[in-house]
Order: C-alpha cells, then sequence, then structure tokens
C-alpha cells in the first residue's frame, strides 16, 4: 500500500509541476511579444520591398544608373537580386504567396513595368515611378488578436496626412509567418485608389506651372467642347469636301487622345462643332501663315463684329453648350500654312486676353507640303491648349534638354507628327503631367518645366 501511495504522490507532483509550467509557456504577454517581434521583422522586410519596388531604391540608394538616359530598361544595380529568382525568393520570405506580392509587377498601372524579369534578369523601368513615403511606425505594432495560424495587428501611420492609423494580417506557414498582403497595396486600398500617384494633388506638384491649368481649357478630362470656326479670306474658300477632310482628321485626332487618355486612366470625351453648326466668317485679309504669326483673328473680332474680342464670342458660343468642363476653339484656314495655337500663360501681362484658348489650323492634304495638315498635328496643337508643351525645342538654349529631349522622347506627340497613322506616336508621361493626366512627375524629367 505504501508503494502504491508514493506511486500515486509522485503522479500528482508531476501533473502539478506541469500545471504550474502550462500557463508559463503559454502567457498571453508572451504570446503577445512575440507576436510583435514576428510583425516587426516583416514590417521591415516590407518596407525594403517597398522601397525597391515602388520607389526603386535600396539602403537610400538607386537601384538604377541616375546618370542613364533614355526610355530603355536597364538591368537592376542590385548586387543581390540581380538575378529575378533571388527577388522573387526574397519576396516569398516576405508575403502570403504570389498574390500578395505580384501586383507589384504591375506597376505603374500603365505603360511598361518597372520591375520586371527579362531573361532571368531583374529589368527596371525608371521613368514612371513616384515617391512613397507613408510607412508604418514599427514602435507602435499592437496585436489586435493573434492565434496559432493569424496574427492581426494594429499600427499608426507616418508620413501621411489623410489616413493616420490601420491594421493588417499575418498568416502562419509552413516556412514561418507571412504578411497577407503589403503595406504599400493596403494603403492604396485606405485611400480608395489604385495608384499611388492619385493620392497626391497635381496643382500642389512642386513643379505645377500655372499655365498648365490656365484658360477656357484647363486639365485634359471630362467632357470637352470645341468650337469650330471656318474663315473665307483673299486667298481661300472652304467646300464641302474640304470641310469633310477636316472633320475627319479631327475626329482621328480625338479620338487618338481619348485612347490614350484612358491608357492613364481618365476619363475623357471629345466633341466638336460641324460642317452644319459651326461658325463662319468671311474676313477681308489675307490670313498670315507660317511665322507671321500676329494677331489677326484679335483685331478681326474687335473691328469687325459685334463680340469686340475673341473671349467674348467664346463666351457667347459657351451659353449654347453648358456642361462642359472644358472649352476650345478650331480657327479653319482652308489654305497652305504652318498651324499653331494661342493659349494663355499667366507668365505673360496680357495672358487674360488670350482667355480663349485657341487653334488656328490650315487645310492641306498635299502630302509634299512640309506642314500639311494631319491628324497628328491636330491632336499636338489641342494638347498645346490643355498645357502640353513643344519637346523638340527648336530654339531652346540648354543643349543638355535637347540631347535629353531627343533620347527621352523619339516618338512623344509633342516632338514627333507621324503623318501616316498617329498611333506610332504616344504621349509620355511628362506630357501626361502637364495636361493633368498625372498627379507628380519623376525627378529626372523636371528639367523640361521650361519656366522652373
Amino acid at each position: 500500500m505504501k508503494s502504491k501511495s508514493v506511486k500515486l504522490a509522485s503522479l500528482f507532483f508531476i501533473i502539478f509541476t506541469l500545471l504550474l509550467l502550462l500557463p508559463t509557456a503559454c502567457s498571453p504577454s508572451q504570446l503577445g511579444a512575440k507576436a510583435i517581434d514576428e510583425v516587426r521583422l516583416l514590417v521591415t522586410q516590407d518596407k525594403w520591398a517597398i522601397d525597391f519596388l515602388v520607389n526603386l531604391t535600396e539602403n537610400g540608394s538607386p537601384i538604377f544608373n541616375a546618370d542613364y538616359y533614355g526610355y530603355e530598361t536597364q538591368p537592376a544595380e542590385s548586387p543581390g537580386y540581380t538575378d529575378f529568382r533571388d527577388l522573387t525568393k526574397q519576396l516569398e520570405e516576405i508575403y502570403l504567396g504570389s498574390d500578395a506580392y505580384g501586383p507589384f509587377f504591375t506597376l505603374p498601372m500603365f505603360g511598361t513595368p518597372q520591375v520586371f524579369e527579362s531573361d532571368g534578369i531583374t529589368k527596371v523601368n525608371p521613368q514612371y515611378f513616384t515617391d512613397f513615403t507613408a510607412g508604418i511606425d514599427i514602435e507602435t505594432i499592437r496585436v489586435i488578436k493573434s492565434s496559432s495560424s493569424q496574427i492581426e495587428f494594429a499600427f499608426d501611420i507616418i508620413g501621411s496626412d489623410s489616413i493616420k492609423d490601420g491594421h493588417m494580417r499575418a498568416a502562419k506557414t509552413k516556412n514561418g509567418w507571412r504578411l497577407e498582403e503589403s503595406f504599400y497595396f493596403y494603403y492604396l486600398g485606405q485611400l480608395g485608389v489604385s495608384d499611388i500617384d492619385k493620392a497626391y494633388n497635381w496643382e500642389e506638384s512642386s513643379v505645377f506651372e500655372p499655365d498648365q491649368n490656365a484658360g477656357s481649357s484647363k486639365r485634359l478630362i471630362g467632357k470637352c467642347m470645341l468650337f469650330n470656326v471656318f474663315f473665307n479670306d483673299k486667298e481661300s474658300a472652304w467646300d464641302p469636301e474640304a470641310q469633310a477632310s477636316l472633320q475627319s482628321l479631327q475626329n482621328e485626332a480625338f479620338r487618338y487622345l481619348e485612347s490614350q487618355a484612358a491608357f492613364y486612366g481618365q476619363d475623357l470625351s471629345i466633341s466638336s462643332t460641324n460642317a452644319g453648326n459651326a461658325e463662319y466668317f468671311d474676313i477681308g485679309i489675307a490670313i498670315p501663315i507660317g511665322d507671321e504669326w500676329d494677331f489677326w483673328a484679335d483685331d478681326f473680332f474687335k473691328e469687325s463684329t459685334s463680340y469686340g474680342s475673341v473671349n467674348n464670342f467664346l463666351e457667347g458660343l459657351k451659353a449654347g453648350y453648358p456642361g462642359y468642363d472644358n472649352y476650345g476653339i478650331i480657327m479653319n484656314v482652308n489654305k497652305k500654312g504652318h498651324s499653331y495655337s494661342l493659349i494663355c500663360d499667366p507668365f505673360y501681362e496680357e495672358h487674360e486676353n488670350f482667355y480663349a484658348e485657341r487653334i488656328v489650323a490650315f487645310h492641306s492634304t498635299d502630302e509634299t507640303y512640309e506642314f500639311a495638315l494631319s491628324s497628328a498635328t491636330i491632336a499636338h496643337e489641342l494638347l498645346h491648349l490643355f498645357g502640353a508643351v513643344d519637346l523638340y525645342f527648336p530654339f531652346d538654349w540648354d543643349s543638355e534638354r535637347i540631347q535629353l529631349a531627343f533620347t527621352y522622347f523619339p516618338f512623344e506627340l509633342m516632338r514627333y507628327l507621324p503623318m501616316d497613322d498617329i498611333n506610332d506616336a504616344y504621349i509620355s508621361v511628362f506630357t501626361a503631367f502637364r495636361i493633368g493626366w498625372r498627379n507628380t512627375l519623376p525627378s529626372k524629367l523636371h528639367i523640361f518645366q521650361v519656366n522652373h
């Protein structure tokens, strides 16, 4: 009996000891501390991934050659991740599968991805990236709920004026803890946008210039109405065939711009008056062509019409077409000449006289003529009304900018006008910023903001 009592006592002692030890091993405070350590490590790694894949930096330095010119992509300058397999392996150490980190390789939401794989090499396209400054304050991380398979944690957000705190989750896998999504995409979701560029204010950009949003044609988004005005002068007159030719070119230009806007995630609808409801004027002079640009239209409306000015003329037209976001005038002349635009630029004292922004389009279908009108010409001049600037810089004083424009923008519509197919030209991120399709501008392109 004594032996049996000793055995029972020993068994009770073992059980009692285990009960004492068990709460210590699974203490809520210790479990929370361990979870916080796991989360902090993941958040630190996530910050590295955001810098690498969004800001294109590693340890504060660019992962591309900052002196490299051109739209061509280049290998990532990162010894540890030149091999794309090494990069994806590192991402798999941070995130819960490719569904979580794959969206990084779709950035930006237009154009060539800024980080991608080519023949096994990590390639970088440094033209479109935007600095992302928001982040998680690691010291404020706190566990909301935790289990053996999932941790939900909260945190304060730094570097953001709009969102101050948030919460995310990490999941347990056979290889350890992984984030269910990156803070970058969590942040975009909270902002309700798919592209961080949309989180910025266009007019508050450090390189925004007043002429980008001045006059009757401001930001090239929404509904735009263009008023066709047909002038007969001493040397030319319009006929139905010429008007049909002009309308065809205009329609092609308008549809091209709408498709380019959609490429940048913008809604754009361009309408115009046609031969049946346009305005007609007979003018008693030979309208100047080419480099003889002057204020013939202003003089005509002041001296020969009841409007008194082109601005008043536009206001009268607008009254019949309410509800549009932007308005402009296309003054059409049916003879050879060098088409141009007149814009409202606050840089000049008399800019208010040009509130009614306008194109003077000389219609000639002679393809042997240097300045024959094309859909590309119309789109090019129309972009001027909305803030775009020429990128061929024929009179530029800055030799570096001339070379950069040639290198960066070989087939950009503001420097290249294809006669056959307007789709052979594109609208670069620089022009997209100028006309309000992008809110930010990569620092490498600031040199093209000519008034800065």
